[in-house]
């Protein structure tokens, strides 16, 4: 056996400390890796469809990149792809084809459907960190998790874009109320509610009267349970028996104040659903989590570093704001690279430091459009000067505040494309002469002084 393919095997193994079984048995341990590129550090595996392939480096690359970093001794960045399978001798429904294997219901024990349980242990209250992007929905969650089935707050509806925290903040409903009740929580993606039920309608065609006793385990282990959480709804779309039978589901559960929650990539609007569904989705509570902001990613990571027991050192603090600055939306990949900074850095002998980082991550952060903005020029010339960010926008004129203060308009004059009067709006609304003055004043200062010159290009290295 290959090296690559023992050391995938290792891959797994750390994955499924990180991971619970049905996410990795689901989404990454069916990749198959196929070749290593060693000189690009490069895993090439792949799957069997484009949408499990695409759910795969949407929520689970950053961590199987850093799994396989870890595994292989050297930084790796895996790519997948759909395998090219030949075509089967007897063609399956659309549906089937599209999804693969699912479930086979005839060698299922009596009590099988009843037992799934697929909380992430790690994706409770207390590891969620609450930024001014999901403080509703955050709110939200706690009173539904206090007292579900509420009717004002049935369905809780979540959406947002990929990672920022809505499987996050379900699971941590379901695992409140666990603990809390005596309430039965069911999860489940809306693949896996779509396989299931496609395989129930495929043992209703295959075994007749039997194929009926699955269809009604089907039902009754949705229908029956207290707390139904479902992630991502958008997978339903296109698939008219799957929402029928959801649809169903959903009445069942509401009439019986059996609380359901919800998570979508947008919202009930805008989802290619019929009318009657999408408006029983806002029939409760709708809140979406947007991207989280500069000092909510820095909070994300410092929570991170306390919970892996990482000592913050001003390296650590600089390698947390370099990577909250060029990660800004998805909170899965924030996470997942400071991991593998700090997880590596030992194994290879560095320390943990921006330049560490930065080598570590070159291929993410590549990745990264780098928008040098005026608010991440004051915010990094007062690190630097050690000023506070409301004396960038203050009529302070002491020189220890309005210096630092000329040399961020200065700087923003030469590293965005913002007019005059721009700059000076984004200073506390100072007139365009003011900036002009600023960055002339500047300008001829570094002719004069090796120190600001100096400073001015640590400035443009931190920025960049």
């Amino acid at each position: 056996m290959p090296d690559f393919v023992n050391n995938w095997e290792k891959t797994l193994e750390i994955l499924r400390e990180e991971l619970n079984d049905t996410m990795l048995d689901t989404w990454i341990a069916p990749l198959v890796p196929k070749k290593l590129d060693e000189a690009a550090g490069t895993l090439y595996v792949e799957g069997e469809n484009e949408y499990k392939i695409q759910r795969f480096n949407e929520r689970y690359l950053q961590i199987a990149n850093t799994a396989a970093t870890l595994a292989f001794g050297q930084p790796i960045r895996i790519e997948a792809s759909v395998a090219v399978i030949p075509p089967a001798v007897e063609a399956l429904p659309e549906d089937i084809e599209k999804l693969g294997p699912s479930h086979d219901y005839s060698d299922y024990p009596d009590d099988e459907l009843s037992q799934e349980n697929y909380l992430n242990p790690r994706y409770n209250f207390g590891t969620f960190v609450v930024g001014e992007n999901s403080k509703m929905a955050h709110a939200a969650a706690l009173i539904i998790a206090k007292d579900p089935g509420k009717k004002n707050l049935n369905p809780f509806f979540l959406y947002g874009e990929s990672g920022v925290g809505k499987t996050h903040l379900m699971h941590a409903i379901g695992h409140y109320i666990l603990k809390n009740s005596k309430k039965k929580v069911l999860y489940v993606t809306s693949e896996m509610f779509t396989n299931e039920f496609i395989s129930v309608i495929d043992s209703d065609q295959r075994k007749g009267s039997r194929g009926s006793d699955w269809r009604k385990k089907f039902r009754d282990k949705y229908r029956k349970t207290d707390i139904l959480l479902i992630d991502d709804i958008q997978f339903l779309e296109g698939k008219e028996a799957t929402i029928n039978e959801f649809f169903n589901t959903f009445e069942a559960l509401i009439a019986r104040n059996k609380q359901i929650i919800i998570t979508s990539d947008r919202s009930p609007e805008q989802l290619k659903l019929d009318d009657r569904i999408k408006s029983r989705f806002m029939w409760g509570i709708t809140a979406d989590i947007q991207a989280p902001d500069y000092e909510t990613r820095v909070a994300i990571l410092l929570s991170k570093a306390e919970a892996e027991n990482i000592e913050v050192t001003p390296d650590v603090r600089a390698v947390i704001e370099l990577i909250a600055e060029r990660i800004k939306k998805n909170v899965r990949e924030l996470e997942s690279s400071f991991s593998q900074v700090v997880t590596l850095a030992p194994l290879v002998g560095e320390e943990i430091n921006v330049s560490f980082a930065k080598k570590t991550l070159k291929n993410i952060l590549r990745n990264k459009e780098s928008v040098i903005t005026v608010e991440g020029i004051k915010r990094a010339v007062c690190k630097y000067y050690n000023v506070k960010m409301q004396d960038m926008d203050s009529k302070k004129r002491m020189r220890a505040i309005a210096y630092p203060r000329q040399i961020a308009m200065y700087l923003a004059k030469e590293m965005t494309d913002y007019s005059l009067p721009k700059i000076g709006e984004s200073f506390g609304g100072r007139d365009h002469t003011t900036v002009l003055y600023a960055c002339n004043k500047i300008r001829e200062d570094i002719k004069m002084s090796e120190a600001l010159k100096d400073d001015i290009e640590e400035l443009k290295s931190i920025l960049q």
